[in-house]
């Protein structure tokens, strides 16, 4: 325990946030847990251990409306279409990455989240997610649906040259680039926080509002 401790105590002097010591001690955790299965230890000397007080907690700020009319107004840029599924579904990266054009049910106005792409380090992979909730059916909203139905592809929205899934450096070479063609300055992650403001512009009826978001996030 006093070993753990040490090492929290050690990120908190590097300025390490909260969250990511919290991460760090629930793998510190799960991986005792896995030495008490298989023998190696009797009890989890990190069960005792709890957060170094003072750690800063950062909140991410959501994208400007300035932004968001630029990614609006950006089709025909380099890799726009990654961030209207951003925008209009409120997925998180890797499970736009995963999106293929069947996923999208366009009689009934549905966009089915199935999967998520990770990579390790580089190279992309494709998982499922670990419980049934992780699969859920979310809306295909007007303006997403005008920038995808027209494309008809098989296969992955998002692929390389070759066809393949976009690896971690190409997806975020991709994406940098694209903001510096719109002048934006904002990651994927804060067009999450967009997407209900996105629901409410578009008169999604109220009682399913508070389902759709808790579904996403």
């Amino acid at each position: 325990p006093m070993d753990i401790n040490n090492y929290l105590l050690d990120l908190k002097s590097k300025k390490y946030a909260y969250k990511t010591v919290l991460t760090k001690l629930q793998i510190i955790r799960q991986v005792c847990d896995y030495a008490i299965i298989n023998g190696w230890l009797k009890t989890n000397p990190a069960s005792v251990i709890k957060i170094p007080k003072g750690l800063s907690k950062t909140k991410r700020e959501a994208a400007s409306e300035a932004d968001i009319i630029k990614i609006k107004n950006s089709q025909g840029n380099t890799f726009y279409l990654f961030a209207f599924v951003a925008l209009y579904t409120g997925c998180r990266r890797g499970e736009i990455l995963a999106l293929q054009y069947e996923d999208f049910d366009f009689k009934n106005k549905t966009i089915s989240i199935t999967k998520s792409v990770y990579h390790e380090p580089n190279a992309p992979y494709i998982k499922k997610p670990k419980t049934q909730a992780g699969n859920r059916a979310i809306p295909l909203l007007e303006p997403l649906e005008a920038a995808v139905k027209p494309l008809k592809i098989k296969g992955y929205l998002f692929t390389n040259e070759q066809g393949n899934l976009l690896s971690n450096q190409q997806a975020v070479t991709l994406w940098e680039h694209y903001c510096k063609e719109t002048d934006i300055t904002i990651t994927p992650h804060q067009l999450r926080h967009a997407y209900a403001t996105r629901l409410y512009e578009l008169n999604i009826d109220e009682n399913d509002l508070t389902d759709i978001i808790n579904k996403v996030n």
